[in-house]
């Protein structure tokens, strides 16, 4: 369906301001999956590709108690998303940084990449998916 905010864009995402906030449909699935399943919550994870990547920070940053660790790629933050961040626990390797709270940064930049997600379709340099499981799994 085409975005009638956005020139009739299929690119669709929510545009400031609304009403629609998905958070709490993520927190309610976590719960619904905890209370049917023996799941570790300490060990609940996200990871977002362009704009569902802006979604992972969001969760990161408003859901930081349920979801220690994600993964984002081809995705940068939003000013809004970044000034209203406490913690930052979060994949998308230069040098890993770590910050006074704990958390730890590791960033990949893929030179020659374009807007995809390696290992998957795109650059195959490295395997994305298996570096951000590699990063969670450590947590």
């Amino acid at each position: 369906m085409p975005d009638p905010t956005d020139g009739g864009s299929t690119s669709w995402t929510d545009k400031e301001p609304t009403i629609l906030d998905d958070i709490f449909f993520v927190e309610a699935m976590i719960d619904a999956l905890a209370s049917h399943y023996m799941i570790d919550e300490s060990r609940v994870y996200a990871c977002g590709y362009s704009n569902g990547g802006e979604f992972t920070f969001e969760l990161a940053c408003r859901l930081s108690d349920r979801i220690p660790s994600i993964g984002v790629v081809a995705r940068s933050k939003y000013i809004e998303t970044y000034n209203n961040t406490d913690t930052t626990p979060t994949v998308v390797q230069m040098p890993s940084l770590s910050s006074s709270d704990g958390s730890t940064v590791e960033y990949y930049k893929v030179i020659g990449g374009g807007h995809d997600w390696p290992g998957s379709f795109g650059n195959m340099d490295i395997d994305a998916s298996l570096v951000i499981w590699g990063f969670c799994f450590k947590i």
